[in-house]
């Protein structure tokens, strides 16, 4: 298959290894950043290891695995076996945690794509527009968390202060202390950060 490939001359090479030079420092910050936590987080699940001592954790195997999923136990000595149940929080974390991720994937598809339209069309102000999207993308993502939770907080959180002024609830609501409105915030705060990205891939995917 080397025909498929178009012969290259030696500036060309000099160009690609130069490529391969600059990339190495990126590359060795994500292996560091991103694949050796994946590593050390993979390695301590087959071991007993606890947040609140670490260093003192022993191989344990699947044990842990087999805690969250369920698994049959065999009594050595009568040969019985029994059924270990599944860890319910684990499997309802993770059910949480695919509604979400789908929910918040779909309202930014749709977000972004209505957003991409409106600052593709011209109307006065709409280069100040183009940079008002790209505001939730330029603050750290633990100033928006925290900003958001300040404005879920039920003291003095300027969501219960709007609805209250116009007579949607009478007592303030903690938005964070109940298991539906506590997701909605889950839902609601990713779909702010993330949502620079989508309105600027569908411009310039579609426009």
């Amino acid at each position: 298959m080397n025909f498929l490939k178009a012969p290259q001359g030696k500036f060309a090479r000099q160009q690609e290894q130069l490529a391969y030079i600059l990339l190495a420092p990126t590359l060795i910050v994500i292996l560091l950043v991103a694949a050796w936590p994946l590593y050390k987080a993979v390695s301590l699940s087959f071991t007993s290891e606890r947040l609140g001592k670490p260093g003192q954790g022993e191989y344990i195997g699947f044990e842990n695995y087999t805690k969250l999923l369920g698994t049959k136990i065999r009594n050595e000595k009568d040969g019985s076996t029994s059924t270990r149940a599944s860890d319910k929080n684990w499997w309802e974390s993770l059910s949480n945690t695919v509604v979400l991720t789908f929910l918040s994937v779909v309202l930014e598809l749709i977000a972004g794509l209505f957003i991409a339209m409106v600052i593709n069309s011209k109307f006065p102000g709409r280069g100040m527009m183009r940079t008002a999207v790209l505001i939730p993308w330029a603050i750290p993502t633990v100033v928006s968390a925290q900003m958001w939770a300040w404005m879920y907080n039920d003291v003095f959180g300027v969501f219960n202060y709007i609805l209250q002024n116009i007579g949607i609830i009478e007592q303030p609501i903690a938005w964070l202390a109940a298991t539906v409105l506590a997701n909605h915030h889950a839902l609601t705060s990713p779909c702010y950060f993330s949502r620079p990205n989508f309105p600027y891939i569908r411009r310039t995917t579609y426009f």
